[in-house]
């Protein structure tokens, strides 16, 4: 069950990207990401890769949220 929810998480988990140019800020999704490391700026055109230690870094801190939340589901259960 953990792992389907943790899949889920990571799949649907978005991050606010904002534009070095104008600072716009756009959600984007994680799974958008890896299928495409690149964001456009829906304001101003500016595109903006983003590197696989960034994408590696938000996949951490989605997990560290999900460990967070099943150690509160398994004390609530006691």
């Amino acid at each position: 069950m953990f792992a389907k929810m943790e899949s889920d998480l990571f799949r649907d988990a978005e991050f606010p990207m904002k534009c070095q140019a104008c600072g716009n800020t756009t959600q984007i999704k994680v799974s958008d990401l890896e299928r495409n490391p690149e964001v456009v700026c829906a304001k101003c055109g500016l595109t903006t890769k983003i590197e696989a230690d960034d994408l590696k870094k938000m996949r951490e801190m989605i997990n560290q949220a999900a460990e967070k939340f099943k150690d509160a589901l398994r004390r609530r259960s006691k």
